[in-house]
């Protein structure tokens, strides 16, 4: 998503719910054993520009920049807690480490039923 699409603006927008809210956010765009150099140029010919290109060098999950995917409740009164995945977007519920921090983020032990 673009930064200062019109979606992440209203989420950023969006009114005090009154009640506690947990953001996760992706800030590992590819798996820690990936050649860097090799998805990026992959990225880069089917994209037609670089992924720090699309986020400005900022960390992200492929799919969100780290600082708009933390950005709604910025004006609440209580802020949302914010948690951070070495995962990307599309990995939240099929990596350990996404499974992990939803996990944390639902209050409830990894690896349990909920």
């Amino acid at each position: 998503m673009r930064p200062g699409s019109d979606l992440l603006r209203a989420l950023a927008d969006a009114p005090d719910p009154g009640v506690p809210y947990t953001l996760v956010r992706g800030v590992q765009p590819l798996p820690l054993w990936a050649d860097r150099g090799v998805a990026a140029r992959i990225v880069g010919k089917l994209a037609g520009v670089t992924l720090d290109a699309v986020f400005g060098g900022e960390s992200h999950d492929l799919a969100v920049g780290a600082h708009s995917a933390g950005g709604a409740g910025s004006d609440w009164v209580t802020r949302p807690l914010v948690l951070d995945a070495q995962c990307n977007h599309m990995s939240f519920f099929a990596s350990p480490e996404g499974l992990r921090v939803v996990s944390a983020a639902l209050g409830t032990p990894a690896g349990s039923a909920a």
